[in-house]
């Protein structure tokens, strides 16, 4: 996850009253803590995050191969050598 993503969400989760922030030790510093919002949401969201596991477990199993398996590799892969340098490559290569 990017700092950036990791913000975002934090700043939507503050707007809706589920988390708030506290100073730190220094000025740079901020931490977030969960409110009594989120303490009340969480046996809804363990369900909830159960329900998902599940249901991708199920639709894994009815795939020639699991889903989960070739996004793993898929990012292995893009790792190695991100889409935006394959992009490159090709238009290089079409020019």
């Amino acid at each position: 996850m990017t700092h950036s993503a990791v913000s975002q969400t934090v700043a939507q989760m503050a707007r809706a009253g589920l988390v708030e922030h506290r100073p730190g030790q220094d000025g740079r510093e901020r931490i977030v803590h969960g409110t009594s919002a989120l303490t009340a949401m969480l046996p809804h969201l363990r369900t909830l995050w159960a329900a998902t596991n599940q249901a991708a477990a199920e639709f894994d199993r009815e795939l020639p191969f699991p889903l989960s398996s070739l996004l793993l590799e898929a990012t292995r892969t893009l790792q190695v050598k991100p889409f935006r340098e394959r992009i490159r490559d090709a238009e290089a290569v079409s020019c």
